[in-house]
């Protein structure tokens, strides 16, 4: 699955959430760019990986997240 402006977070948050789903990152070579693919080592089929991505856009979890770090860091 290719990721390319599908998170409004950093790429280290979506290269630990990938992580934690059993993804490893993969880079297309010299020529990518900024493209990052990741890959499952664990089997983790497709569908499954876009009902949890739908899941997570659905109910605005990322927004959620940075909005929270940022009143945080306010205090």
């Amino acid at each position: 699955m290719s990721v390319n402006n599908l998170f409004c977070g950093t790429i280290e948050e979506v290269k630990r959430l990938f992580g934690i789903l059993g993804y490893v990152e993969k880079t297309k070579g010299g020529t990518s760019g900024s493209r990052v693919e990741f890959v499952s080592t664990d089997g983790l089929s497709s569908y499954v990986m876009k009902q949890m991505l739908s899941f997570i856009r659905e109910h605005r979890l990322i927004e959620k997240n940075v909005n929270n770090k940022s009143r945080k860091r306010r205090r």
